[in-house]
């Protein structure tokens, strides 16, 4: 009975991590509800973030689930002609940088 009551809470944590997060995602953009999925700011934050875990030189720290909140976003990525002509992964990770710089702090509350 009472790994039954951890299971559910853990679950219930572990969503409501996972939507925060997702609300952290698009909070910069105005809210998930008033942007574009294929805006492409949005579309260079998913591969910001999906990079940030997977180039890892470490593959076993990576965190295999974070990007994957956003999975939406990375399959819309993946089948998106605009991305897939650019030459350079740098080109979007630096001009996300530049556009972004002024603006580092993410203000949390879980």
């Amino acid at each position: 009975m009472k790994s039954l009551k951890l299971k559910k809470m853990v679950k219930e944590k572990i969503g409501m991590i996972q939507k925060q997060t997702r609300k952290i995602f698009f909070d910069e953009f105005g809210g998930e509800l008033n942007v574009q999925k294929t805006d492409i700011g949005v579309m260079w934050k998913a591969l910001a973030w999906y990079q940030a875990t997977y180039t890892s030189e470490d593959t076993f720290q990576s965190i295999l689930s974070f990007p994957w909140i956003v999975a939406d976003v990375l399959v819309i990525l993946k089948k998106s002609t605009n991305v897939t002509r650019v030459s350079t992964l740098g080109l979007f990770l630096q001009k996300y940088y530049n556009e972004h710089k002024t603006n580092r702090t993410v203000k949390c509350q879980l």
